[in-house]
């Protein structure tokens, strides 16, 4: 049973990308990473709105309607809290009051800028030693901090738009509260489109981050909306002591749920752009599983991004191919997690392309587990294909001509299907014409199926 479901998943996108999104978060243990934001955003949005409110308090003594118009539009975004902070009279603080409430609004807004960066980066298995140092980390966050204050104020414009037009006897039907609706969440996913391509210590396209960010908006509006009848269930009944506790739960909860949302968003541009779709449906759970291509880029990209230098290399293979469940039902696992590579005294390293042996169908036979596929050509050629680790795993076929000269048959930066036999078909083939040898292969970044002879570039067919 778990054999056909994990088939089915494998073969239909619309329940495999899910499944894999769900993993990936998971993978970059996304709770944590929301916690974290949960966190800095608990410090930093209560006193952020205090001292906004504050700040109205006396520069708009003169004018208590604008000022009230603006809090409400501003604090109706923050639903747990907005009814409490909704009362301008009661919040005119002190000079002291204000550099206090705007020293600890800065630290948490600058802890929950760089927790975004962390999640950010994580994610998208950006390697350490390319992500910002302490000094252009806070730089960026200011960007970031910048970046979410355009937000509100945006979305404050469009509530106080709505209300002045009330004010002077529109009628906002239905129709017109909805385009406002659509028009905030438009400039939301705007604003996050750019959160994220700031936040990432790598660069991304508008296209690539686009569909988090609308999910993201569109999450964010709903979060709003929800929040308010949260906020009636919870403090229904409840009296002065436990409003308060009821009030600091329910902003947690809100802030967790808004952290989780955008995280996962954030995942889903990784998993579509990256494509790290389909994963083995078992693989969270046991060692007991044939990893598919996603899986293994996937474990790749998360062991490579702990790289903290940059002349470090993280090398990353798996035994058997990533086909573990296979080798055990035949009995070629490795127990114990017992390594298979031969001793340092029985191998021999040679540079690449100089090797001073002839290869021998003995050594065909030994290294066909490690290279994959081996064929011979109809002029006496051997080709095979290598996975090289200094490439990030790139799989390339390469040719050993009969006179003796090794070389690559496909261009830098083609990425040769070694495991098709997972979505049906074999992994390459070679094709004896009356021109010569053809190879024909897909390619891992497109999927397509291309043909190209010694020398000539792939053609796609």
């Amino acid at each position: 049973m778990t054999e056909r479901l994990d088939q089915y998943q494998r073969q239909h996108r619309w329940a495999g990308f899910p499944i894999a999104v769900v993993y990936k978060f998971y993978d970059d243990q996304g709770t944590y990473l929301a916690a974290l934001i949960t966190y800095y955003g608990f410090l930093s949005l209560f006193p952020l709105l205090l001292l906004l409110a504050s700040v109205l308090g006396f520069v708009l003594q003169g004018n208590p309607e604008l000022q009230q118009r603006i809090l409400d539009s501003t604090l109706s975004q923050f639903p747990i809290i907005g009814d409490e902070l909704s009362d301008p009279q009661g919040l005119r603080g002190s000079g002291i009051a204000l550099v206090v409430g705007g020293l600890v609004a800065i630290y948490g807004a600058l802890g929950v800028a760089q927790a975004l960066q962390n999640a950010m980066n994580i994610a998208w298995a950006v390697p350490r030693h390319r992500r910002p140092n302490p000094l252009r980390m806070r730089m960026r966050s200011m960007r970031i901090i910048a970046t979410a204050g355009l937000a509100v104020m945006l979305t404050t414009v469009l509530s106080a738009l709505g209300g002045s037009a009330s004010a002077f006897g529109a009628d906002l039907s239905n129709g017109v509260a909805l385009a406002a609706m659509v028009s905030a969440v438009l400039v939301n996913a705007a604003v996050f489109v750019l959160a994220f391509r700031i936040s990432t210590a790598q660069q991304l396209t508008v296209r690539e981050v686009a569909p988090g960010a609308l999910l993201a908006a569109v999450l964010w509006q709903l979060l709003q909306l929800s929040g308010t009848a949260y906020l009636g269930s919870v403090f229904k009944g409840a009296g002065t002591t436990y409003g308060v506790f009821a009030l600091v739960l329910g902003l947690l909860a809100w802030i967790f749920f808004a952290a989780a949302a955008l995280v996962l968003c954030v995942e889903i541009n990784v998993v579509h752009t990256k494509r790290l779709y389909p994963r083995s449906l078992l693989t969270p759970f046991t060692d007991n599983v044939n990893l598919t291509g996603a899986d293994q880029r996937a474990y790749s990209d998360a062991a490579t991004a702990q790289g903290f230098k940059g002349f470090q290399a993280v090398d990353v293979s798996f035994d058997h191919d990533g086909q573990n469940a296979t080798a055990r039902r035949h009995g070629n696992a490795v127990p114990g997690g017992a390594s298979t590579v031969a001793g340092m005294s029985d191998r021999s390293v040679v540079p690449f392309g100089s090797w001073p042996t002839e290869i021998t169908s003995t050594r065909l036979v030994e290294s066909a587990a490690r290279l994959g596929e081996v064929a011979v050509g109809t002029d006496g050629s051997v080709w095979w294909a290598e996975a090289r680790p200094s490439e990030m795993g790139r799989s390339v076929v390469v040719r050993r001509s009969p006179d003796g000269v090794v070389s690559d048959v496909v261009p830098a930066g083609v990425n040769v299907r070694t495991r098709v036999h997972e979505y049906g078909g074999g992994a390459w083939w070679l094709v004896g014409t009356a021109g010569g040898d053809e190879l024909w292969f897909t390619e891992y970044a497109d999927q397509r199926l291309y043909r190209s002879s010694a020398g000539a570039d792939p053609v796609a067919v």
